[in-house]
């Protein structure tokens, strides 16, 4: 393919084909494409962040407190829910058709030299995040946040050079497959991202917290304890969450966060921790109230995210209604969670929010995630559950995961809950707004794959 084709050629689909060489951790692709590319990682002030659940809203509230502020500020986070270009910000714009073109031209033009010097070629997230490092660059950022992709030590993120702080949030068993089987071993793989004698924010808790402290005293990192830093007096509801928090001698009361759940303000404890490093050691400026401001703001596609449905149409062309229990039916609600873990986080924020209220919960989830242990959280808290599949090829389809509840629920002896298998996930979608009257939360999760599927449907 010459390079005019290519050109004729979209870059989100030039990017996507790379798709085929899958995801291989490792540096040694990113530092030759980084060469080629003048290494523009060189120089930037890199907030780094890894973790299992939570760093992608830790990422999100240093944004977004760092931009109150008025600085010029990149963010980078991954999975993308709609389009990879909204992964990829700068100060409230996303990556701008433009600066992709002529990026993704740079970035293919040096795969093509490292082709043909008989070098393996980068993988679809290691173009995605050089092509972000490009733009960061362009744009002369005060503040680049990176969100790890996958681990920590191979992940491509990890190609920076040095960084202001790196924090890692919880961590669990999820693509054990890569990280290692052992909460200590995936532990050690997040801990890669330790830069010598910068500080760290550690908010893992049990047998990772001692492997993040080792790992960071190896490398001469001061750590500060988020996870011992518990969020006081958490109100939470539909319209947000409400806690305080003493951070290194500083008290706050009464932040406000427009996420919605008590994991969302343990992360938000971990972003307090940054900023505070950003404020007291590095002396970055930064406003008690501009901090409070930048915390409302935030915003998490996917992370218990309540959807407005006013402009979803149904089958037949009709209006489901607007989100929320205001018209005497079930509030929706979407959230990616893929693991045990975040899953157990839903089922806390589901108790609190709606401590008596009926569940329906849509479900979905890859063949090689821990389903049974998902769906038994799930069942747990769900009156009903319709399970369904994704767009994504390792998807389980919705008969095999119907048989696998249905022998939970007879282990459990709840055979009265009316579980439904439907293969389409706009129609098990439909199917259970169809139901709204009679439940106080629709819940659509397991999945980021099938909540971005349906967040298309949204936006037509």
């Amino acid at each position: 393919m010459n390079r005019q084709t290519q050109r004729n050629i979209k870059s989100e689909d030039r990017i996507r084909a790379l798709s085929r060489f899958g995801s291989r951790p490792g540096l040694e692709r990113m530092r030759a494409l980084m060469d080629r590319l003048g290494n523009p990682q060189r120089g930037l002030r890199v907030i780094h962040v890894a973790g299992t659940n939570g760093k992608g809203s830790v990422c999100r509230y240093v944004y977004d407190v760092l931009r109150a502020n008025g600085f010029r500020v990149g963010l980078f986070t991954s999975p993308f829910m709609t389009d990879f270009r909204d992964a990829v910000v700068c100060n409230d714009v996303a990556l701008p058709r433009a600066s992709l073109d002529a990026h993704t031209d740079r970035v293919f033009c040096a795969i093509d030299g490292m082709c043909a010097e008989g070098l393996e070629s980068p993988t679809e997230f290691e173009a995605i995040t050089a092509l972000t490092l490009l733009f960061f660059r362009e744009e002369a950022v005060d503040f680049a946040v990176l969100e790890v992709g996958l681990g920590g030590a191979g992940d491509s993120t990890n190609i920076i050079d040095d960084c202001l702080l790196s924090v890692v949030t919880s961590v669990s068993l999820d693509h054990c497959a890569v990280l290692g089987d052992t909460v200590e071993a995936i532990a050690r793989e997040k801990a890669g991202i330790f830069k010598t004698g910068r500080p760290v924010v550690n908010g893992a808790i049990g047998a990772a917290k001692a492997v993040i402290e080792r790992a960071a005293r190896e490398k001469g990192c001061r750590v500060f304890d988020a996870a011992g830093t518990a969020p006081r007096d958490v109100v939470i509801g539909l319209g947000g969450t409400t806690f305080g928090a003493d951070i290194e001698g500083v008290r706050y009361e009464r932040l406000r966060l427009s996420a919605i759940g008590r994991f969302q303000a343990e992360n938000a404890v971990c972003a307090l921790y940054a900023i505070h490093i950003l404020r007291e050691i590095y002396g970055v400026a930064i406003d008690g109230g501009k901090l409070r401001e930048g915390m409302l703001r935030a915003a998490l596609p996917g992370r218990f995210e309540r959807i407005d449905l006013r402009t979803f149409p149904g089958r037949a062309g009709n209006v489901f209604g607007e989100s929320g229990a205001a018209d005497g039916r079930a509030a929706v609600v979407f959230d990616g969670a893929h693991n045990p873990d975040g899953m157990r986080r839903i089922a806390e924020t589901v108790r609190d929010v709606f401590p008596q209220g009926r569940t329906l919960t849509v479900f979905s989830a890859l063949r090689d995630k821990n389903i049974d242990e998902m769906l038994g959280i799930c069942a747990d808290f769900s009156a009903k559950m319709i399970l369904t599949g994704s767009e994504h090829e390792r998807s389980a389809d919705a008969e095999s995961l119907s048989g696998r509840l249905n022998g939970l629920r007879r282990a459990n002896r709840r055979s009265d809950a009316r579980d439904a298998a439907v293969a389409d996930p706009r129609e098990a979608f439909e199917t259970a707004l169809a139901e709204r009257g009679d439940f106080d939360l629709i819940l659509v999760t397991g999945s980021l794959y099938l909540i971005r599927q349906l967040q298309r449907c949204l936006r037509g």
